[in-house]
């Protein structure tokens, strides 16, 4: 891929990533239905989305229509490494 950093992580398949833990459990078809989702992770309770701005806003919506409180949200860009992942991760 030639592009500059920002270039590449502009099209990255998840140029924003979400993280938070719900205080409520989630259904699994709803966050994998959510729009521009790139990838969902678990992890000792804490959920990772990589996805776009509209990611965001849907995941916004899911939340406060389930009554779900989402503790320590934190949503940033993607980094460099996130995208040399995207990237390089192979698929079976």
């Amino acid at each position: 891929a030639l592009d500059t950093p920002s270039g590449l992580i502009r099209r990255s398949a998840g140029s924003t990533v979400i993280s938070f833990t719900p205080s409520a459990p989630l259904d699994e078809g709803d966050l994998n239905a959510l729009p521009a989702l790139a990838s969902v992770e678990h992890k000792d309770g804490r959920i990772t989305l990589s996805g776009t701005d509209e990611t965001v806003n849907a995941v916004i919506t899911l939340l406060a229509r389930g009554h779900i409180t989402a503790h320590q949200l934190r949503v940033s860009d993607a980094t460099l490494d996130d995208t040399f992942l995207d990237l390089t991760e192979v698929t079976p």
